[in-house]
C-alpha cells in the first residue's frame, strides 16, 4: 500500500485496477461474493497462478458473522471452506495495510521483488558521550519491485461497495 514517494516504494494498490467485470450477477451481494466477483475477472483475464486476497480484519469479523435475514442462522456460502479464509480456492489473507471496506486481490506471481542489497545493520555510540550509553543502531535494505506493464491486471484494489454495486442484479 505504499504512496510512491521518497521514503515509501510504491505498492500494489498504486497500479492495481478497478473492478470492471460486468457480467457477474447476483441479488443481496455479500463480502464473499464481491471477493469470489473479482476471483472471477482475474481468471477471465487469464491471471490463475498465485491468487491471494487482502482483506482488512474488520471485514473478515464481518464477513464471519453474516447471518442469514430470517433465521439468524450463520451462512458459508458453498464456494467457501468452513471457516471462510479460502473462497472460490483463494487464500483470504488479513492484512491491516488495507483499508477497512476495500479488497486487494491479485495474481502474485506476476508482482516482482529483486534484492539489490541485503540486509544490512551497523550499531555506533551516539555522539562521544559514554555516561548516557546511547547506543544507535541502523538496519537497511534496498530492493526493486515491479510488475510488468503486460500484469497490469492481475491486481484488483476496489471498495466492497463499489464491487457489491456492480454485481447486484438488477
Amino acid at each position: 500500500t505504499g504512496t510512491a514517494s521518497s521514503t515509501s516504494p510504491a505498492g500494489i494498490t498504486t497500479i492495481a485496477s478497478a473492478f470492471t467485470l460486468t457480467t457477474v450477477e447476483t441479488t443481496k451481494p455479500t463480502h464473499a461474493d464481491a471477493i469470489r466477483a473479482t476471483i472471477a475477472q482475474l481468471k477471465s483475464l487469464n491471471f490463475t497462478q498465485n491468487i491471494m486476497a487482502f482483506i482488512n480484519p474488520i471485514d473478515a469479523a464481518n464477513m464471519d458473522l453474516a447471518k442469514a435475514d430470517n433465521s439468524g442462522v450463520y451462512m458459508l456460502p458453498p464456494f467457501t471452506t468452513a471457516d471462510g479464509r479460502v473462497i472460490a480456492g483463494v487464500p483470504v489473507i488479513e492484512d491491516n495495510n488495507i483499508a477497512v471496506g476495500n479488497l486487494l486481490i491479485g495474481d502474485m506471481s506476476k508482482y516482482r521483488i529483486l534484492m539489490y542489497q541485503d540486509f544490512f545493520v551497523a550499531w555506533g555510540w551516539e555522539n562521544d558521550d559514554f555516561r548516557k550509553n546511547l547506543v544507535t543502531v541502523i538496519g537497511e535494505m534496498r530492493f526493486h519491485q515491479f510488475v510488468s506493464s503486460n500484469h497490469t491486471g492481475a491486481f484488483i484494489y476496489d471498495s466492497f461497495a463499489d464491487i457489491k454495486t456492480a454485481i447486484t442484479a438488477a
